[in-house]
């Protein structure tokens, strides 16, 4: 008898670790889908942003180019 309720009790643990395992499980598939997310969020603006910078440097150096000529037009 005494060692069917240390089976039982062992048994019993088993259960709950097992328990605690799986709801730790679904909330670790939970924050994989939301990281998911958020790194495809962050995709999307790190590639908008790169459009942005790309078409803000080429108007930069258009402008210094036109300075420049400017200078070259006053020195000469």
């Amino acid at each position: 008898m005494v060692a069917l309720e240390s089976l039982h009790q062992k048994v019993g643990k088993l259960v709950m670790t097992i328990s605690n395992l799986s709801a730790q499980h679904t909330e670790n598939a939970q924050n994989i889908e939301k990281n998911e997310e958020f790194l495809k969020t962050i995709e999307s603006h790190i590639n908008q942003n790169m459009v942005k910078m790309n078409s803000n440097l080429k108007s930069l150096c258009t402008r210094v180019e036109a300075v420049a000529e400017k200078m070259k037009e006053s020195e000469a």
